[in-house]
């Protein structure tokens, strides 16, 4: 690890070096600059001069008071207190100000010099290059990955934030060493852009026509035509910059080349030119420089290549679309794709192929289930037909490949159309022909794809996430048994993210059953793999630790449930959009309900509920069962005016998603009942769980368990009331109708059964 200070990125004009691709900014001596060593500026001593670029000098000080440690200060350059300056110098200050993220440089202090130039100091960051880094240390495609996820968090916060980097690249993205483990820093927010309403500083800072600001090999398209058109999407773009130096040595666009190319050329590179794919990049290079490169990521060029195209090639290439509409919309996204590869799980990202145009079609073309049958069943003859023809052609090396890489996609697509069974049932649908589909699809796997063993595995997870999905948890059990069954196999004891999130699909599957003793040991062994393979604060990780939690509270150990719940949410809080983690928050509060923790569990629901309005606004699919659940914990801690409010707002956004199908509105009817009898007003109770009987009847089938939960409540609220009204001998007439109604409500239950 070197101990000096990279700050390059934070010292540089990003103007000037347009014209000078990659080259380096020397340093000039300290006298130039008005400071020298020795000098004190407030609690500062300056030690060093680390450099400078166009506008600022970085120095090495160390800090007096209240704590003494040595710190990164940021002065204003003399002779350049132009308005531009200042303003672009106090946009950095206050855009690092309002950030807070362990991957993204602090600022500690600011002020002001004796003279008036204005400085900031920032924690020290003892750091290089991400990918000096890299290479030094000859990290795997793997690791440099991994490293990557760490940056794309770092932007994410930023856009949460409100702040666009617009000058992401390695120089600008350090890796430090803290207690043996790689810590990445993104600094440099010299050119940050708010995008929020408010501005980042009351000073004005005017941007140029045709001036360009950033670094032209990492700049996206629209930087180049304006400056002030950006968004989030441009780091996105910068983002596929990085990665595809990271993996493959070498930037898009070769920086020497868009110097030598004059202005007008390089607009022209930038804006209409497709980048290579990484696999054609590394193809076409010489055979010593490819050995090279691919030495210092621990494999072999023809490994390389492999490894490369396919998802490698297509996340990078949808960072790097020239049209942003088309990039990913948000760096969490982009970090999501590549934690899908890491976990071998289909991405988002693909080739703009056929596969793609029946994608957009789908999306277009929302048609219901009976449709999304004829469709699915299509595809599984299509699946089925692509592998027997591999199998067959199996000599045939080239077409061979071609075949299986059909196959995959193929695969890959059923198993997005198998995911809306999900949304169908949400939606109010009839899942019954999507049943019989899902009964002939996997009565044809078995048969016909008994050699594929890695298919089959792939498509039987898909098959029981949609069978659990319209409530069919014995035949969803089945199917993940079988899955897990063929990982094992395929993986022989191996650590596997697949494995691993196989196994916790598998104990997701015996909680719906009930099964909650069986759940905890298969959880405990997928916990271990996926912090062995993926690490303890991935949000795989997290998932698995709140389906632990939520069976330990159900067999009556809430006290242990309450460590792995807590870790859960703790991996939640860093990014609360991440639907994986969607449980955790509900899991927690459901735990310190149990260990008789009702504040500590009404505050859990008001966090989950501000991070969902957060993300989808006031309204929104979630946040009707967000609402339900908070109001049952209202009641529970005897706010009834509040819980009122809550579940009857739960039960009106319910109606504008679900119509009369909502599949959470007799949950919410049934705590209002409970509100309604706590107030004495019993022909409310009766109304709302009559409701509740009615809807239960719409949602779910004949037969479900959850069709017999409100007609279970509204009969022991008519036996308390029956009960009641046999000890008043003036209340005959009312005694006899709630008989009645006890006895209808009797019987109703046993047609259920």
């Amino acid at each position: 690890m070197s101990s000096s200070l990279d700050i390059g990125g934070i010292l540089r004009d990003h103007d000037a070096l347009v014209s000078q691709g990659s080259t380096t900014i020397g340093v000039e001596a300290p006298a130039a600059m008005g400071e020298h060593e020795g000098m004190v500026i407030g609690a500062f001593t300056l030690k060093e001069c680390l450099g400078q670029g166009g506008f600022g000098a970085v120095w090495l000080a160390e800090q007096s008071a209240p704590v003494r440690r040595q710190v990164a200060l940021k002065i204003l350059k003399l002779g350049m207190d132009t308005r531009e300056v200042i303003a672009r110098f106090e946009q950095e200050r206050q855009a690092l100000a309002v950030m807070d993220h362990p991957n993204i440089a602090r600022v500690l202090d600011a002020g002001s010099t004796p003279s008036g130039r204005p400085f900031f100091v920032m924690e020290l960051v003892r750091g290089v290059m991400i990918t000096q880094f890299c290479d030094e240390r000859k990290l795997s495609a793997t690791e440099r990955l991994r490293l990557f996820i760490e940056v794309c968090r770092a932007v994410q916060h930023a856009h949460q934030k409100g702040i666009i980097h617009r000058d992401l690249k390695p120089a600008n993205i350090l890796v430090t060493e803290h207690e043996g483990r790689a810590q990445v820093k993104v600094i440099d927010f010299g050119i940050a852009k708010a995008t929020g309403a408010e501005k980042l500083t009351d000073l004005t800072i005017v941007t140029q026509i045709h001036r360009f600001i950033g670094t032209p090999a990492y700049m996206s398209p629209e930087q180049i035509t304006s400056a002030q058109d950006v968004d989030t999407r441009t780091d996105i773009y910068s983002l596929g910059v990085v990665l595809y130096e990271l993996l493959t040595g070498r930037t898009p666009f070769e920086p020497n080349e868009l110097a030598a190319a004059g202005r007008e050329g390089m607009m022209r590179v930038l804006l209409e030119k497709p980048a290579p794919k990484p696999s054609t990049r590394i193809r076409t290079m010489k055979a010593t420089i490819l050995q090279s490169i691919a030495e210092a990521r621990q494999t072999r060029p023809a490994e390389f290549m492999r490894l490369l195209r396919g998802d490698l090639d297509w996340i990078i290439m949808k960072a790097l679309e020239k049209e942003r509409d088309r990039r990913y919309d948000a760096a969490n996204a982009l970090c999501a794709d590549v934690e899908r590869y890491l976990a071998h799980q289909p991405v988002l990202a693909h080739a703009p192929g056929t596969m793609y145009v029946m994608t957009q079609f789908a999306r277009r073309n929302r048609v219901a289930v009976t449709g999304a049958a004829a469709v699915l069943l299509a595809l599984l003859a299509g699946l089925i037909a692509s592998t027997v023809l591999f199998l067959r052609e199996r000599d045939a090396l080239a077409k061979a490949d071609a075949e299986l890489s059909k196959s995959k996609q193929v695969s890959r697509f059923l198993q997005d159309m198998l995911a809306s069974a999900g949304v169908s049932k949400a939606l109010g649908r009839d899942a019954t022909m999507m049943r019989e589909v899902l009964d002939q699809t996997a009565e044809r796997i078995g048969h016909e794809l008994a050699d594929q063993p890695e298919v089959e595995a792939e498509l039987r997870g898909a098959i029981s996430g949609a069978y659990s999905d319209i409530d069919e948890y014995v035949k969803a059990e089945e199917h993940s048994r079988r899955c897990l069954e063929l990982y094992r196999a395929q993986f022989a004891g191996r650590d596997d993210a697949v494995l691993a999130n196989a196994i916790i699909d598998h104990a997701g599957c015996l909680e719906k059953l009930g099964r909650f003793k069986d759940v905890i040991p298969l959880a405990q062994e997928g916990i271990a793999m996926l912090e062995r393979v993926l690490g303890p604060d991935h949000p795989d990780t997290g998932d698995a630790l709140s389906e632990l939690g939520w069976s330990l509270m159900k067999t009556g150990r809430a006290k242990e449930a309450l460590e792995p719940s807590e870790r859960a949410v703790k991996i939640w809080e860093r990014d609360p959009t991440d639907t994986r983690l969607k449980e955790a928050p509900k899991t927690l509060a459901c735990v310190f309900m149990h260990l008789k923790r009702g504040a500590d569990s009404e505050a859990m629901y008001r966090r989950e509920l501000a991070a969902l309005q957060k993300q989808h606004g006031p309204e929104h699919p979630d946040i009707v069962l967000c609402l339900d659940n908070f109001g049952m914990q209202l009641v529970n801690n005897g706010k009834l005016d509040e819980a009122e409010k809550v579940l009857t707002e739960s039960v009106r956004q319910g109606h504008n998603f679900f119509g009369d199908r909502n599949p959470n509105e007799d949950h919410a009817l049934a705590r209002l009942a409970i509100i309604a009898a706590r107030r004495g007003d019993e022909e409310l109770q009766l109304k709302h769980l009559r409701d509740g009987v009615a809807v239960a009847r719409r949602v779910y089938p004949k037969g479900h368990g959850y069709r017999r939960e409100p007609l279970n409540a509204l009969i022991k609220a008519l036996e308390a009331q029956v009960k009641k009204y046999e000890a008043l001998p003036a209340a005959a007439t009312k005694l006899a109708a709630r008989r009645q109604d006890l006895a209808e409500a009797q019987q109703a239950l046993k047609d259920e059964k």
